[in-house]
């Protein structure tokens, strides 16, 4: 392959990421600056988004799979990254539900299992997207297992007498006569 096309190759690579991060930073704001809002004086098409742990649910699964999704390149275990984003939306949304009172909104423990459930189905939405588009189909977890790690088959059943050689007592004592 030509080093023009690696170079083109990677710094478009390079561009999609710097697009997914900025996107990411807007969505990240909005998230901050919304929450911010008191509750009587939410704009109407937030609420017409549906209730409020739908809200959460769809901003951190958006904000998760932007994060993921921008990331993606440097996946070398998609388990661990998945992982890795879901604390980053825990912190953040752990920091927001703490500091919500001061805006005279109400901290709720609820808000925080939506907005991680949300984060959890936006990365992995990024993760199977990803799988799909490669065309790749995830063994099962037993298949994907190192043979170190495999159990043994089971032996095949026999009777006595074809296991021991000719002429050896049988484990009982009664042996050939």
């Amino acid at each position: 392959m030509p080093p023009e096309a690696v170079s083109s190759g990677s710094s478009r690579s390079r561009r999609m990421s710097v697009l997914w991060f900025m996107a990411l930073t807007a969505v990240t704001a909005a998230m901050l600056v919304l929450a911010r809002i008191p509750n009587d004086r939410t704009p109407a098409w937030i609420l017409s988004l549906g209730d409020d742990k739908a809200r959460h649910v769809l901003a951190y699964g958006v904000w998760s799979a932007l994060l993921l999704a921008g990331l993606r390149r440097g996946w070398p275990h998609p388990g661990r990254a998945l992982v890795g984003v879901v604390l980053a939306a825990a912190t953040i949304s752990a920091l927001d539900e703490f500091t919500q009172p001061w805006w005279g909104r109400t901290c709720s423990v609820w808000d925080f299992c939506a907005s991680l459930l949300g984060a959890v189905l936006g990365a992995a939405a990024v993760l199977w997207w990803e799988m799909f588009r490669q065309g790749r189909r995830r063994m099962p977890i037993q298949a994907r297992r190192s043979k170190s790690f495999a159990l043994p088959r089971p032996a095949r059943l026999t009777s006595p007498e074809e296991t021991l050689p000719p002429g050896e007592a049988t484990p009982s004592g009664s042996g050939p006569t």
